[in-house]
């Protein structure tokens, strides 16, 4: 038999432990293969745009990044905290209300700023990148909505769906770059 102090690293996983492993390794297999696919791609669009292109490009991309993390993962990750709060109560039905109360919100709110930012583009934007910048804006909205299912998948424990579903958007993504 194990020394005592060896005792707790000798038992069997749980099922708590199988599932922190098993989430651990879902959310490391999606983070390496976003890292590859970003940064491929950016590569490729740094070839395709050029300098200046590239420079617009960035200039943009970079609110619209800010836009979709801020917007997206305040409102979702609360969401997140109060569904796992009443799992846990196991309330089904004030989760799934709390869900759809939180989806509804933040439709609402990804829909405003990305039409605030499709105005700032109308009115500031340069008229030789107004595509690419239209493009970049739009981006907002499924960026955006796509927080509250995440977390949703979160406060039920189950990563795996996180990590399947990232995949069919970065192959989606891939395509369109």
């Amino acid at each position: 038999t194990p020394p005592a102090i060896l005792e707790p690293m000798a038992t069997p996983a749980t099922g708590s432990s199988r599932k922190i492993l098993g989430n651990s390794l879902w959310y490391g297999v999606e983070t390496v293969i976003e890292t590859v696919v970003f940064l491929g791609t950016s590569i490729a669009v740094a070839r395709y745009l050029g300098p200046t292109k590239l420079g617009y490009f960035s200039y943009i991309n970079i609110f619209v990044m800010f836009f979709t993390r801020a917007s997206g993962s305040g409102f979702a990750m609360a969401t997140r905290k109060y569904m796992s709060e009443f799992l846990a109560l196991d309330q089904p039905g004030v989760v799934r209300s709390v869900y759809k109360f939180a989806y509804r919100y933040q439709l609402f709110g990804a829909i405003a700023v990305t039409a605030l930012g499709l105005a700032t583009v109308a009115l500031l934007g340069d008229p030789t990148y107004r595509l690419m910048s239209y493009i970049l804006v739009l981006s907002i909205l499924p960026g955006v909505m796509s927080w509250g299912p995440a977390q949703a998948k979160n406060a039920f424990e189950d990563l795996r769906q996180n990590t399947l579903s990232a995949l069919s958007y970065l192959v989606s993504y891939t395509v369109v770059i």
